[in-house]
C-alpha cells in the first residue's frame, strides 16, 4: 500500500523549494531546495513511489509593478511545467498565491518572509537541530530520500503552502482565496479543472 502524500512547491527560475508530506503520519518524507531539472525528475519518481492526493504550487501574481524581469517569466514557465506534470499524474494542482498564504498565516499581505517562516514553525515546531531533534522535519525516510537537512526560505515557502492546504480556513480566507482564483484566466482555470 502506497503512502498518501501532499506535495508542495515554491517554484523559482532556477531553484525550487519543495516538500512531500505524509498525510497519515503527519511528517515530511522529503524537503529540499534544488535545481529545477532535478525537481522534475524526482517529482516523477515520487509520483510512482507515493499516492499523491494533493499538489500545491505557489503561483506568482502581479503586484502592480510596471516592469518585471526574465526571472519571473522563467518562474511562470516552471509553474506551468509543474501543473502539466500534476495533471499527467492524475492530480489537479492547487495554485496558491503568496498573498493568500500571508493572509492565512499572518493576517496581513504585507508580512515579511521571516514572519511567514515564524508562523510555519508555530504550526510544525522548530526546525530539526542536533540538540532538539524534530521528527516532523527529519526522519529516517527523509534520510533515505536525501532530504535537505535544514530549512531555507524556499523550503519554508513550500511548507507555508502546505499549511495553507492542510489547515482549515476561516470564511475571510475562503473569500480571499476565491478572489485570487478569479484573477486566473478562465481558460487556465478550465484546463486545470479549477
Amino acid at each position: 500500500m502506497k503512502k498518501e502524500v501532499i506535495i508542495c512547491f515554491d517554484p523559482g527560475n532556477e531553484l525550487t523549494g519543495w516538500c512531500v508530506y505524509d498525510i497519515k503520519e503527519k511528517i515530511l518524507l522529503y524537503k529540499h531546495k534544488e535545481r529545477n531539472t532535478d525537481v522534475l525528475v524526482k517529482f516523477k519518481n515520487f509520483s510512482e513511489k507515493y499516492k499523491i492526493k494533493e499538489i500545491g504550487i505557489e503561483y506568482p501574481s502581479s503586484y502592480g509593478m510596471a516592469s518585471v524581469g526574465q526571472t519571473l517569466f522563467d518562474t511562470c514557465c516552471m509553474c506551468g511545467i509543474l501543473c502539466q506534470l500534476s495533471l499527467n499524474f492524475g492530480v489537479k494542482p492547487e495554485l496558491v498565491f503568496r498573498k493568500s498564504v500571508k493572509m492565512f498565516l499572518c493576517n496581513s499581505v504585507r508580512a515579511k518572509d521571516s514572519e511567514v517562516n515564524f508562523r510555519v514553525r508555530e504550526y510544525f515546531g522548530e526546525d530539526n537541530t542536533i540538540k532538539n531533534p524534530n521528527e516532523f522535519y527529519w526522519n529516517k525516510e527523509i534520510e533515505e530520500n536525501e532530504g535537505y537537512k535544514y530549512c531555507s526560505n524556499d523550503i519554508y515557502a513550500s511548507l507555508a503552502v502546505l499549511c495553507y492546504l492542510i489547515y482549515p480556513h476561516d470564511i475571510l480566507i475562503k473569500n480571499e482565496k476565491e478572489q485570487e482564483k478569479n484573477k486566473i484566466s478562465k481558460e487556465l482555470q478550465y484546463y486545470l479543472g479549477m
